[in-house]
């Protein structure tokens, strides 16, 4: 008798949405990653929004919130890749 777990641990990659779950979980582990770099207070005003093309979309309430995260991009990416090696993050694109 096989367990629930190894029953469904396949199926994200059989119906195609395992690429979908690991951009979600990308994009949590980024607030996490923005609080600890930033702290609480401010993250607020950071906002992950998604993962494409390899570039994270944050989100942003002004432009000096968005030069603090491109003084910062590169330990963000490198804190992003350590996390999830397969994402490959290469720069993060800010909204304001």
């Amino acid at each position: 008798m096989q367990t629930i777990k190894h029953i469904i641990s396949g199926v994200p990659a059989r119906v195609g949405i395992d690429k979908q779950l690991e951009a979600a979980r990308v994009i949590e582990i980024t607030a996490k990653i923005l609080t600890d770099i930033f702290g609480a207070e401010k993250a607020k005003s950071m906002k992950p929004l998604y993962l494409k093309n390899r570039t994270i979309t944050i989100a942003t309430l002004s432009p000096a919130v968005a030069q603090d995260l491109k003084l910062k991009e590169k330990q963000i990416v490198g804190e992003l890749n350590k996390a999830f090696p397969d994402a490959k993050v290469e720069r993060i694109r800010y909204l304001l």
